[in-house]
């Protein structure tokens, strides 16, 4: 049985969907009934569920009211978790992001590249890595990159774009490669990385394509009629690259990226 922290977020909800497709036992951490950060009732849960991994996906999302709400989710419950799998030897996959990488550290990166954020969301999960890596030296890293839904809602790209197009056109850098993927491809990857050995994994299925070339995919592929207004404002290659992690190329999911590069 695979227990998932964050369940209900974007990346559990598609995990969990993606576990039900395999036949695969899971759960959900209920927070409400075993707070974050409370050691007693982390060590409560697992010796009741005894699962054989843990996929920590969870985010600040569920507020508890208690201080530094972000250190609490990202740095203490990250490093109580890892210690615990650890020490139970159960294989851990903990969620991190593209955004430890900086704008001025040009892509594409792989996994030898060194991440260098020192502020903002990106500092905080390249210090939660650090935590993991500490507490569980058997832990799997996933970098994961800006994820994409087939619905408007959760914080994924469709919806963030369904918002955009309200105030009358999206604005989409020609620019800018991003590192984006399939929320089903995502899920399906952070499982098979509990068959991988320990270390840092680039999760991406963008490998040549502008995000004002996807938007106009995802435009044409759901049969939207956004407006969009393309810029160069945004310069930056943030493709990550990964052999180690089978990753179907994005225009295999969005054909409309080969026809007219979206347009």
């Amino acid at each position: 049985m695979i227990l998932i922290t964050g369940a209900n977020g974007t990346v559990g909800s598609a995990l969990g969907r993606h576990l039900d497709t395999l036949s695969r036992t899971w759960t959900g951490w209920d927070r409400a009934a075993f707070p974050a950060g409370d050691l007693d009732a982390a060590n409560t849960l697992i010796a009741q569920l005894r699962p054989t991994a843990l996929i920590h996906t969870a985010l600040p999302s569920q507020p508890s009211g208690a201080p530094n709400e972000d250190q609490l989710i990202h740095l203490t419950w990250t490093g109580q978790l890892a210690s615990l799998c650890a020490r139970l030897d159960i294989p851990m996959v903990f969620t991190s992001t593209v955004m430890v990488y900086t704008d001025n550290q040009p892509g594409p990166y792989t996994p030898e590249t060194d991440p260098k954020a020192a502020e903002g969301y990106g500092a905080v999960k390249l210090r939660a890595e650090g935590v993991a890596r500490a507490g569980h030296p058997g832990v799997r890293i996933a970098r994961l990159s800006w994820q994409i839904g087939d619905d408007f809602h959760g914080n994924q790209m469709l919806a963030q774009l369904a918002e955009q197009a309200k105030g009358g056109s999206i604005a989409a850098s020609n620019a800018w490669l991003p590192a984006c993927a399939h929320l089903d491809d995502t899920a399906a990857a952070l499982v098979r990385l509990l068959e991988l050995p320990p270390g840092s994994y680039l999760l991406n299925s963008n490998t040549q394509w502008t995000y004002a070339q996807i938007v106009h995919a995802l435009i044409t592929h759901h049969g939207l009629n956004w407006t969009v207004t393309e810029n160069s404002d945004y310069v930056h290659d943030q493709r990550m690259l990964d052999e180690r992690v089978r990753f179907s190329p994005l225009e295999e999911r969005y054909p409309e990226l080969l026809t007219n590069n979206g347009r």
